[in-house]
């Protein structure tokens, strides 16, 4: 993989006739068998990150494409952001990528996510789907021919979905955000 180096007033790749200096480095080796994700978790979320712990990961390049992945590498501190994002720390971490597919090629852009928890047979409802009022955790259910507020005990979540641990059924029909017309 050809990395980029200034030439001549711009970044490009070393071509014939280009000059490269003694510990310079202008090309990796990359052996595609053993590639690896290279992410950041918010310092925030990271408690739960362990070392073997499982993941899925998806590539922005192939919707669809997702493989399996192991956390090999936590950082032990955090890694501040550029500019407005200064003060938020990111903590690096690296997933093995488990299994070939030949699309999986250096430099793809992607995300992980993280199995923190297993539990067989969760209803999972989408983050939107969950809205808090006056203290309580809600989420507004089909009722005849409206929606009508439930309450809801939440378990772990990721960036687009949450575990009900208890107050909805798989099947219930939800909507998502506060829908305008409520039952009484």
């Amino acid at each position: 993989m050809m990395q980029s180096i200034w030439r001549g007033g711009e970044m490009g790749q070393v071509k014939e006739g280009d000059q490269v200096y003694p510990g310079q480095p202008f090309m990796k080796i990359v052996d595609t068998s053993s590639m690896q994700l290279e992410a950041n978790v918010n310092q925030v979320e990271s408690e739960g990150i362990r070392l073997g712990q499982t993941a899925v990961l998806r590539f922005d390049a192939f919707p669809g494409m997702e493989m399996k992945g192991k956390v090999v590498s936590v950082g032990a501190l955090g890694v501040a952001g550029w500019q407005q994002n200064y003060y938020l720390r990111q903590i690096p971490v690296r997933i093995a990528i488990e299994g070939q597919d030949p699309r999986l090629i250096p430099d793809l852009s992607a995300c992980g996510d993280v199995l923190l928890d297993h539990k067989n047979d969760a209803v999972l409802a989408p983050l939107e789907a969950i809205s808090a009022e006056n203290g309580k955790t809600l989420a507004y259910v089909r009722d005849g021919s409206g929606f009508a507020a439930r309450e809801v005990q939440l378990g772990e979540r990721n960036n687009n979905h949450v575990a009900v641990l208890a107050g909805l059924n798989a099947g219930d029909e939800i909507a998502l955000g506060r829908p305008a017309t409520l039952e009484p």
